[in-house]
């Protein structure tokens, strides 16, 4: 039973990482800047979004990772 908790573990993990990069590709992907200087300022915005979903991302991983191996559900 002990394995169950670690293959969940994993599953919730690839889970997290496969929705990050649908949501990367398909929604931070195809923004673009109309002008030469805008470019920056859009590369800076799609870098901080990205940065944002690996913080949620690592959030979302201790917070499952609590809930799956917490001493309660032994």
């Amino acid at each position: 039973m002990r394995h169950a908790r670690v293959y969940a573990m994993v599953v919730a993990m690839w889970a997290l990482m496969i929705a990050g990069g649908g949501i990367a590709v398909n929604v931070l992907g195809p923004i673009h800047a109309q002008d030469e200087s805008g470019e920056a300022a859009v590369s800076a915005a799609k870098a901080a979004a990205a940065v944002g979903l690996v913080v949620a991302w690592v959030w979302a991983l201790s917070r499952i990772k609590s809930a799956i191996f917490s001493p309660r559900r032994a």
